[in-house]
């Protein structure tokens, strides 16, 4: 849609009716969010025994502080994954149309790919939390970032548009899994009683990444002409984001 006005009106209209939406869609729907429980409701994991914070376990009812939680390898492993993560959605996001343009496809279709990945992320979200609530959301969050990988390094073979469809469908699936299992972990590891400063402590990886990978994917293609250095490593840096959900593998 935005491409659309873009190509008719210029990108100044396009992004006037992108911050409408915002302002006329996003902002009175926030209105309806509940921040409090109503009274009589109470969070699960609201107790706070002492425990050992090296050695958590399933079956712990245990509520971790932010503090204690910045002590355990559980938090450093979902903030490196976090991190890689948002790494390559944000390279794919930014440079992803320019890429597919360079191959010869449309600047309409080009900006579709977005728009299926956009789609087929929320698949990606309501599968992940289906299989997680049966096979462990660690294992569905290592599946989904080997296949997220995996997606990245095929973009260097990509020369049509079809291709670009299968990637835009299986990455949309796999990064939108992703996203859902993250906070999903740190509610399981650490309780929901902090839950806000823990996930939001997390969440500076996200800012740290987006910041980084479309820069870094920009330079690389400024000085070599392509974007298969970009593509490979942030390949890497999401491989060893797969390598991380091992430490949290005994988390459902």
């Amino acid at each position: 849609m935005v491409t659309s006005i873009e190509t008719q009106l210029g990108w100044r209209t396009a992004m006037f009716v992108v911050g409408a939406m915002i302002l006329l869609i996003y902002i009175p729907i926030a209105l309806f969010v509940i921040r409090l429980p109503k009274n009589g409701y109470v969070a699960a994991h609201e107790g706070s025994p002492q425990i050992d914070v090296n050695h958590l376990s399933q079956s712990d009812n245990h509520a971790i502080s932010l503090l204690n939680a910045l002590k355990t390898s559980q938090f450093w492993s979902l903030f490196g994954i976090f991190g890689f993560c948002i790494l390559c959605l944000g390279l794919i996001i930014t440079h992803l149309v320019p890429f597919a343009r360079d191959t010869g496809i449309s600047p309409m279709s080009a900006a579709s790919l977005l728009t299926t990945m956009g789609l087929c992320s929320i698949a990606g979200r309501l599968t992940a939390g289906f299989l997680s609530d049966r096979i462990g959301a660690s294992r569905v969050l290592f599946c989904g970032l080997l296949l997220q990988g995996v997606m990245i390094l095929w973009l260097s073979w990509m020369n049509s548009l079809g291709m670009f469809y299968f990637f835009a469908f299986l990455f949309g699936i796999s990064y939108g899994g992703n996203l859902v299992m993250i906070p999903r972990l740190t509610a399981s590891i650490f309780g929901v009683k902090y839950m806000g400063a823990i996930y939001g402590s997390l969440s500076v990886a996200d800012g740290i990444g987006f910041a980084i990978g479309p820069v870094l994917a920009g330079y690389l293609f400024d000085i070599s002409g392509s974007y298969n250095e970009a593509f490979l490593i942030t390949a890497v840096g999401v491989f060893l984001a797969v390598s991380l959900t091992f430490a949290l593998r005994n988390k459902r």
